[in-house]
This record gives structure tokens, sequence and C-alpha cells, in this order.
């Protein structure tokens, strides 16, 4: 009985040791976790920001962002998202985020501004939710810095500005219509052109709404024809505004099909050719009085004193 109970001593002693190393791995794993957490956070290209639920004040802000901000670490505890966002009140803060409080959203993504500790200013993407972080509950922000970004869109929207512009002085606007949808996209001067708001939905059949009566026949049967046979579509013809004036434009286009030849889409171009229709009927006006002047003319007798 002795040496029994020895056994259950020894045994409950192994067990114990057991636990204690399996405790001791878990630890040193949880470790290792932490320490490979900690690299990969430190290593990112973004900004991260680990924000206190009750305080909104940081409390882990990654290398990236100390970089970015200039601020050190113990900086930036002291410190909350509002102290870096010029854009934003605690109160306006907070209002972003009550969807996130509340459990109605799990995540919000905003644009808005950093402020560096220089004061300058550079424009950021924020992607934010809840979460846990050493048991307390935090909200988590993945920055990303846009700056490349907003200047590319920047440029973009000036080159656009200027071929828009381009397209006003020489009264020339372009459009697709995709033919499978029956959609019709018209650039900014071709709206104007056509006196149709800048963004309408149009179809072809409201492109043909607004082509004079008279011309409404040729115009359906000359793009028609030229999808059916892949000929090119280039023609003159009158547009009737809704404040009964008359416009003349030049039209053409070219429509590219698929593998089988079923027409996919049309891109072409409209041109405002009514000042020089204009001009060439005053032209002819001219020329048919001065026709008139000189028919008269061979026809008048001229009496002469000898």
């Amino acid at each position: 009985m002795q040496d029994e109970s020895k056994t259950k001593v020894q045994l409950i002693k192994e067990l114990r040791q057991l636990r204690a190393e399996a405790a001791a791995r878990a630890d040193n794993r949880a470790d290792e976790n932490t320490s490979a957490f900690y690299e990969i956070l430190e290593g990112s290209l973004n900004e991260i920001y680990f924000i206190d639920a009750q305080t909104l004040k940081f409390i882990q802000v990654n290398h990236g962002a100390r970089l970015n901000l200039g601020y050190s670490q113990d900086e930036l505890k002291k410190l909350t998202p509002v102290d870096i966002k010029p854009e934003f009140t605690r109160e306006s803060f907070l209002k972003l985020i009550d969807p996130l409080i509340t459990g109605k959203k799990k995540k919000i993504q905003f644009t808005t501004l950093h402020q560096r500790k220089d004061g300058s200013l550079y424009p950021v993407e924020i992607n934010l939710q809840p979460s846990l972080f050493q048991s307390h509950k935090v909200f988590i922000a993945i920055v990303l810095d846009i700056t490349e970004r907003k200047q590319i869109e920047e440029a973009l929207a000036e080159q656009q500005a200027q071929h828009d512009e381009a397209q006003r002085i020489a009264h020339l606007g372009h459009w697709m219509l995709d033919l499978l949808n029956n959609d019709l996209v018209w650039s900014d001067e071709n709206c104007r052109i056509f006196g149709v708001e800048s963004g309408t939905a149009n179809t072809y059949q409201t492109f043909l709404k607004i082509v004079h009566p008279d011309d409404y026949a040729f115009v359906d049967r000359a793009y028609t024809e030229s999808v059916k046979n892949n000929t090119p579509y280039d023609i003159e013809h009158r547009l009737m505004m809704q404040d009964g004036s008359i416009k003349w434009v030049n039209e053409r286009c070219k429509t590219f099909y698929d593998d089988d030849g079923t027409p996919l889409r049309s891109i072409g171009t409209t041109l405002d050719i009514t000042e020089r229709k204009q001009a060439e009927e005053l032209l002819k006006k001219s020329e048919r009085q001065m026709k008139s002047i000189f028919d008269a003319a061979n026809d008048a007798i001229f009496i002469v004193d000898p």
C-alpha cells in the first residue's frame, strides 16, 4: 500500500510538472506570437494605429505612422485621432464611429487629412474597425497615405479639364453607343451641342428625337447601314433644338465588332458646323444677289449722247 501511495504521489508530481512545462511552452509560443505580431506591425508600409475605445488615446502606433507624422511613440500616446485630424472635432469623430460603437457596422472607411508634427498636411484613406488588444477594447485604424494617388487624380482632372476646354473651343464632342445595351454616353461638349444636361442618360432613340424631322430618316438609315455593312459613318445633318433653333453637325464614327461579327459599340465625334453652314448660306445669298445685279446690267439699255 505504501508503494502504491508513493506511485500516486509521483504521478501527481509528474502531471504537475507536465502542466507547468506545457504552460511554459504556451507562454513561450504566446511571446513568440506577440513578438512576430509586433514585427509585422512595425514593418507594415501602411500606418497602423491602436486606439483605446474609451479614451480614444493611441495605445500603439507603428513605425510607418510615427515616421510620417514625426511624433515619437510616447508623444502619440498622449494624443487622440482628433489631434492629428484637423477636419474633425471630438464630437464629429464620435458621430463618425458611432456605428462601430453600437455594432451597426463592423468597419468604416473614409478619407481625411492628417497633420504632421510640423503642421504639414497629407491626405489619407482610413479603414477603422473595433477589436481587442491585450484584453482591451480598441479601434484598429489601417491608414494609407494617398498623396500620390491624389496628385495623379488632380493631374488627370486637369488634363480632362483641358480636354473639355479644347472640345468646347473646337465645338467638337465625342460619344459612345453600347449597341448591346442601347446605352449612349456623351461627353460634356456633346451634351452642349445637343442641348442636353451633362450626365443625362441617353439612348439611340433619344438622339434621334433631337435630329431635325426632315433629316430623321436619312440619319437613321445612314447609321444603321454603316453598322450593318461595316462602312464609314460620316454625315452632315440638322438638329432641332428645344427653343426651335436649328444646328448643323458633322458626325463620324467607327463601329467595333466581336469575332462572329456582332456589332458591340460605336465610338464617334460630333462637330458643330452651324457657323460654317451659316457662312456658306450667306455666301450663296451674296452670290445670288451679285448674279441678279449682273443679269440686270446685261439687260440694261444705255443711251450715250454723241
